[in-house]
């Protein structure tokens, strides 16, 4: 079995563009600290929390899409799932249904739910046909620990934080605080914050521990689907 998943091996591809984005920074600070090179140093340092931040998220979203590509394709059980999974499979469809009150636009979109997600809500045992990761994946952004926990939640997966703490052990609050500062400075930034500042440490020591964080997360989402009798990584 491989050690990690495929949406962790891309994370971890993609997390060079924020090492470069460091590199350039150091390079920055070790020339005389005019205006300007301070300057330039604050902006990449923004621009590596902004793009880190989306990092996450995509990692979350590339690990919960793997995650739905094997289920139909080992044809899991639906009892294996939780509870709650099959709504989120149908989740656009069922808050149209939710907002509507005009009976013949009632039907119509029942109609739709059973054409498009027949294959969800069926009696048969085992589910057999690909979803739409689109529509899973809906509502889920600002991708800080509590929304990630809430998301695998979506699965039925309910110990991710017990299972996360264990497994980072004395590192857990640094990983979970520093998942959250990032997202929390992204927003900033990105609603015309300023103020929000950061060097080339502050934004290793984001890489370091964001990467501690998904790597952890990856083995314990692992190890609940396969004890489903799904196989993610």
């Amino acid at each position: 079995m491989p050690r990690f998943s495929l949406a962790y091996s891309g994370l971890i591809s993609r997390l060079e563009e924020v090492s470069s984005i460091l590199k350039m920074a150091r390079e920055a600070s070790l020339l005389p600290p005019l205006p300007d090179g301070l300057a330039r140093i604050d902006a990449l340092c923004r621009s590596g929390v902004v793009l880190l931040s989306s990092h996450i998220q995509g990692y979350v979203e590339n690990l919960a899409e793997v995650a739905l590509d094997r289920i139909a394709n080992q044809q899991l059980k639906k009892s294996q799932m939780g509870s709650g999974f099959r709504y989120f499979l149908s989740y656009d469809l069922i808050k149209q249904i939710q907002g509507t009150k005009d009976p013949s636009k009632l039907t119509q979109q029942i109609e739709s739910l059973f054409i498009r997600d027949a294959h969800v809500w069926d009696s048969r045992p085992n589910f057999t046909q690909p979803f739409l990761p689109e529509v899973f994946l809906g509502g889920f952004g600002n991708p800080t620990h509590e929304k990630i926990r809430a998301f695998f939640g979506r699965f039925g997966y309910r110990r991710y934080e017990q299972d996360l703490a264990r497994r980072l052990d004395a590192n857990y609050l640094a990983c979970r605080n520093m998942v959250d500062q990032v997202v929390d400075q992204r927003n900033r930034i990105a609603h015309g914050d300023t103020v929000t500042t950061g060097t080339p440490s502050d934004l290793s020591e984001m890489i370091r521990l964001v990467k501690a964080y998904c790597r952890e997360a990856d083995g314990a989402v692992g190890d609940w689907f396969r004890n489903q009798g799904c196989v993610v990584r």
